[in-house]
């Protein structure tokens, strides 16, 4: 609707209230109000790609394993300074790659780009000079040996319907606890170690944690009876006061959600009933991803596989459990 003064001179006062009104029926005429302060405040809502910050990073590697249905590739990359050290990890692949040309053992060159939730890389191609790039790495090898993480024996594989078997640990509060203590109550698990880079490893584990936390915590209908433990690989860094400060920056109430660490060969072989595999290379910590969810009972009831679940399905699986 237009409000259209046709006459030349000042308009009247009555003419201007006229338009005003007019306007007003035509918008919806409705009094002002200031927002409830008591009112909860909206979601925070995820940054929006165009402006997140993209770090991008020129890598060498050599390359492990592909998956060109699904765009991965498992590639030994070199360390990159300021960032991570030397590491073999399973990468997404983005943008237009000629998978023919690539087999495994290749020495490969890549764009590495992150943000802070998500990291990729691009442009993945056979190195040029590839010969050149195993002589120094041939070099750098013989001066920075691999150093295994001590391999446990005896220990089995933990399927869905068995009973989780029993773990001394340490939580951020330097309070001994064993698993078993907990039996009436959902736990749900996840491995980690808190200077872990790369935003899709473990990163990504604790924020799915994180959100799966506000989630059961915001549900005032919800049981109480649950809790989540992050569980670090890499003991010898992440005692009780790294993890209880790495705690506070989660806002995470230990009631509910605590972080643990303990004996390395205990959590070893704590993780390698589920496959969870580490080690340790030229100083950096080598690993896969497991996440596992416990009912009251201790029976396992899931066991997530790498890192494409949600913290939506975290829920739905504690909740489940929650009723067994």
């Amino acid at each position: 609707m237009f409000c259209v003064l046709t006459e030349r001179r000042r308009p009247s006062l009555i003419a201007l209230l006229g338009c005003l009104c007019a306007v007003a029926a035509w918008t919806g005429c409705a009094p002002a109000t200031r927002p409830d302060s008591k009112a909860p405040p909206p979601p925070r809502e995820a940054a929006s790609p165009a402006l997140a910050k993209t770090n991008r990073f020129e890598v060498k590697g050599w390359l492990k394993e592909m998956n060109a249905t699904q765009h991965k590739a498992r590639i030994l990359h070199d360390a990159i300074p300021g960032y991570m050290g030397k590491m073999t990890m399973e990468f997404d692949v983005r943008g237009a790659t000629e998978w023919n040309q690539l087999k495994i053992g290749d020495r490969v060159a890549f764009t590495l780009q992150t943000t802070d939730t998500d990291g990729w890389i691009e442009e993945l191609r056979k190195s040029a000079d590839a010969s050149v790039d195993a002589a120094q790495t041939n070099t750098a090898a013989a001066t920075t040996p691999i150093i295994p993480i001590p391999r446990i024996a005896h220990y089995r594989p933990l399927l869905v319907g068995d009973t989780l078997p029993d773990y001394p640990l340490t939580n951020q509060l330097g309070q001994p606890i064993v698993l078993s203590q907990f039996r009436g109550e959902a736990i749900a698990f996840t491995f980690f170690f808190t200077t872990c880079p790369f935003p899709t490893m473990c990163p990504r584990m604790t924020t799915n944690f994180r959100d799966a936390y506000r989630d059961m915590m915001a549900n005032a209908d919800a049981p109480t009876n649950w809790r989540l433990f992050s569980i670090t690989i890499d003991p010898e860094i992440d005692g009780p006061e790294a993890l209880r400060q790495f705690a506070l920056r989660n806002e995470s109430n230990p009631a509910h959600w605590s972080y643990l660490t303990g004996d390395p060969a205990q959590i070893e072989i704590l993780g390698r009933h589920f496959g969870l595999n580490f080690f340790r290379e030229a100083g950096a910590l080598n690993h896969n991803l497991r996440t596992v969810v416990v009912s009251p009972k201790g029976k396992i009831t899931k066991i997530f596989t790498g890192n494409e679940w949600k913290s939506a399905d975290l829920v739905e699986e504690l909740q489940r459990a929650l009723k067994e």
